[in-house]
């Protein structure tokens, strides 16, 4: 038997190239809701955009990143770091990864902005032209 941790219907996944403007909705990871959950964008063959909706929880803890706990977290994956590497990495060594209402970072031309944090953490993502 298969084990799934998130459903399909949960991770909202598109190209890079593919992305235009989305408005996304994103529920935190351990709610019972059936909303995104998670935005996965694969930058190249290899790295991926990974955005979800991060609540302190029993599961999550309380630890914060650079001083902050809940809010929209921005990360990068690379798939050509193996076990004991650095494979998680924020965008951007000076920005915080976790972003606030208002707050934007951008990787290789992708833009992610919060637009509202809530119940549900709306989230703008555009590509430069």
């Amino acid at each position: 038997a298969v084990t799934k941790w998130l459903e399909d219907k949960w991770v909202f996944c598109k190209n890079k190239t593919n992305i235009n403007a989305e408005r996304v909705n994103l529920s935190d990871l351990n709610s019972k809701d059936d909303q995104f959950k998670i935005m996965v964008i694969p930058i190249s063959a290899t790295k991926a955009l990974i955005i979800e909706s991060r609540v302190t929880t029993k599961f999550v803890g309380s630890d914060s990143i650079k001083g902050k706990t809940d809010g929209v977290l921005v990360y990068i994956y690379d798939a050509t770091q193996g076990h004991n590497s650095e494979y998680l990495f924020p965008p951007n060594s000076e920005s915080d990864p976790i972003l606030y209402s208002g707050e934007s970072i951008t990787y290789e031309d992708i833009t992610i902005k919060v637009l509202s944090l809530g119940t549900e953490n709306k989230v703008l993502v555009t590509r430069k032209m």
